[in-house]
């Protein structure tokens, strides 16, 4: 009985400075984590990373360390799986890898006067706050109780999340040029603008431009496609030479625009009929030649204004009415033999401008 009363009381000892000594690491340990974790938090990468080598060659690389070690390194394959199905799902992959890792300093189970314990668990719910948000965690404690020894030791790990990473100034304007670019045919020079009026500044907007993979070539297209769209929406039609000079009032190059006018599968001679028709619906009246020429004048070919002329469907007596009151207006006094001259010289027919002068006073 003696003998076996001294081995406890050793064993008690040993286990006691065992503690002792585990719980002094423990501490140690906890105040290497938390002056690396400081460090980092003030952008001092090198010294961090020399705090934790420190660490790590004393006490070997522990999950408190490694916690350290995984917001310098990159992430694991779980975690990236992870940030795919959202923030949440990463936090959780985190978390359970920090606790499966963790390393509880507790008595060592297989010494010779530690008989087999009963393990019982107790939760405890931790709130741990990052940058952006604030996770609930819910952890389990290991507590070991043995029966000859009534003595417990519970380990408390205190967990840090990775702070979500903010997006920079320049990623911010990366993605607003994206999505405006998406959204509208712009030259480059618009896009900087409508970046500005948002709010970026002049360099942000041009960093964003030139490299967010913007083909501006295929913008003067699709600007082209909404220019002839919109005009024939309102009954105005584009030649070859006006559509190039709108693309290049809007910002985009002579090549840019040139591009897209041999590319937008634009049909002219419906443009020249579209502006043909435009033009003779006001107070001014045409003749065939007048249009014809005002056509060519606007940038039309000789065939594209001779097509609209044909198939715009004018009335040409009533033409010849408008032109004879225009005329009037100026010279009330003019005679008929006159307005006549006038008239044929504009280049109606004789037919068109007697019946003119029959119908304009």
């Amino acid at each position: 009985m003696k003998k076996i009363a001294f081995f406890c009381i050793a064993a008690l000892v040993f286990i006691a400075f065992a503690s002792c000594g585990r719980q002094s690491d423990a501490d140690a340990v906890r105040a290497y984590y938390r002056t690396a974790e400081q460090q980092l938090a003030d952008g001092d990468y090198d010294a961090a990373r020399k705090t934790i080598d420190e660490a790590v060659s004393i006490y070997g690389n522990g999950a408190l360390l490694d916690s350290l070690l995984r917001k310098m390194e990159p992430e694991t394959e779980t975690q990236t799986a992870a940030v795919a199905q959202g923030k949440d799902a990463y936090d959780d992959v985190v978390v359970q890898e920090f606790i499966s890792e963790f390393e509880t300093y507790r008595f060592d189970e297989e010494t010779e006067i530690t008989v087999p314990s009963t393990k019982k668990t107790e939760k405890e719910t931790t709130t741990i706050k990052n940058e952006t948000t604030t996770t609930k965690i819910e952890m389990t404690t290991i507590v070991t109780t043995t029966k000859r020894i009534e003595q417990t030791q519970t380990t408390t790990a205190v967990i840090t999340l990775p702070a979500v990473t903010q997006k920079s100034t320049k990623e911010i304007a990366l993605d607003a040029a994206k999505a405006y670019l998406e959204q509208t045919a712009n030259s480059r020079s618009q896009t900087i603008d409508q970046l500005k009026k948002s709010g970026l500044s002049a360099s942000e907007a041009v960093y964003a431009v030139d490299h967010c993979g913007a083909n501006w070539n295929d913008q003067a297209v699709k600007a082209a496609k909404k220019y002839v769209a919109d005009g024939n929406a309102s009954g105005y039609g584009y030649s070859h030479s006006s559509l190039k000079s709108t693309l290049m009032q809007a910002g985009f190059s002579e090549s840019e625009a040139g591009y897209a006018i041999d590319r937008a599968g634009v049909d002219w001679n419906t443009q020249a009929k579209y502006t043909a028709q435009k033009q003779t619906s006001g107070k001014d009246g045409y003749s065939r030649k007048s249009l014809k020429t005002l056509l060519q004048n606007n940038g039309y070919s000789e065939s594209e204004a001779s097509y609209a002329v044909d198939r715009a469907g004018i009335d040409w007596n009533a033409q010849a009415v408008l032109s004879a009151k225009a005329k009037l207006n100026g010279d009330p006094n003019m005679t008929d033999d006159a307005l006549f001259v006038r008239l044929t010289n504009d280049g109606f027919t004789a037919d068109q401008a007697r019946y003119a002068i029959a119908h304009c006073r």
